[in-house]
């Protein structure tokens, strides 16, 4: 899907709301937008990009969301320093990482015979093994150990945050669909 960038807005009888902000985009203002196949046109204010899932559709958008989702998650980490809500995250990555590949193998089993070995239903499997790949290392990464360790060492807790930002972040990285 392409973005269009509009230098000036012009005035328009409905005004243009930024999807991210819901302020209206003002006269003169640069704004860009999209137009999905299903629904009408999306606006986002020079302030704000559109993300690679709302560019995608179907499957490929979730699991593209799902990265975004746990980014973002992880930014705020590295703000607060909540592990706990780090932990909540990652599972819920998991999670939806899991359901989106069972997905796109339902797709594959149903289907007919004659297409389960053509190049749609290989990048279903591709994409399906490339997200258990990313689950099975988002649940790999230790998060019991740390936490003992920051009750045990409270002077030590910003280089065990830095260390276990750095795994979580290596595995947001290394989700290619």
């Amino acid at each position: 899907m392409r973005v269009h960038v509009v230098k000036a807005a012009q005035l328009v009888p409905i005004p243009r709301v930024c999807g991210e902000c819901n302020r209206e985009i003002e006269v003169g203002e640069l704004y860009r937008w999209i137009k999905p196949r299903i629904g009408g046109k999306r606006y986002r204010c020079f302030r704000h990009q559109f993300r690679p899932s709302h560019l995608a559709g179907g499957r490929y958008a979730e699991a593209l969301a799902t990265q975004e989702g746990l980014d973002d998650d992880f930014r705020q980490f590295r703000v607060d320093g909540d592990l706990d809500e780090l932990e909540t995250a990652v599972q819920h990555a998991v999670e939806e990482a899991r359901r989106i590949a069972e997905e796109y193998e339902d797709g594959i089993a149903n289907m007919p015979d004659s297409l389960q070995d053509g190049p749609t239903a290989q990048e279903s499997q591709e994409r399906a093994d490339r997200l258990n790949e990313w689950a099975d290392e988002l649940e790999g990464v230790d998060f019991d150990g740390p936490k003992q360790e920051i009750e045990d060492a409270e002077d030590e807790t910003q280089r065990i945050k830095d260390q276990l930002a750095s795994e979580v972040e290596s595995a947001i990285a290394n989700l290619s669909i």
